[in-house]
């Protein structure tokens, strides 16, 4: 265990922290609904940086478009 590489009177401050760190990155990401924080930081490591795509999601930009806000709508219909 890695407490055993640190020192003693951090030992508690260590293993509290690794225990948040542990429950942030086991919680549901935020922005991929479907998957958790540990997944979503492995593939936006792995992703293609050569390969341009779109942050905004096609389904939800077409509701938004509906919406009425003109600063929304004048933004998708550039994309």
């Amino acid at each position: 265990m890695l407490s055993n590489a640190v020192h003693a009177s951090l030992v508690v401050p260590f293993l509290i922290f690794s225990l948040a760190v542990a429950f942030c990155l086991t919680m549901k990401s935020q922005g991929n609904r479907r998957r958790r924080n540990y997944e979503s930081i492995c593939i936006y490591f792995r992703r293609d940086d050569e390969v341009y795509r779109p942050v905004i999601n096609i389904s939800k930009a077409r509701e938004r478009q509906g919406s009425g806000d003109d600063k929304e709508d004048a933004f998708y219909e550039y994309m």
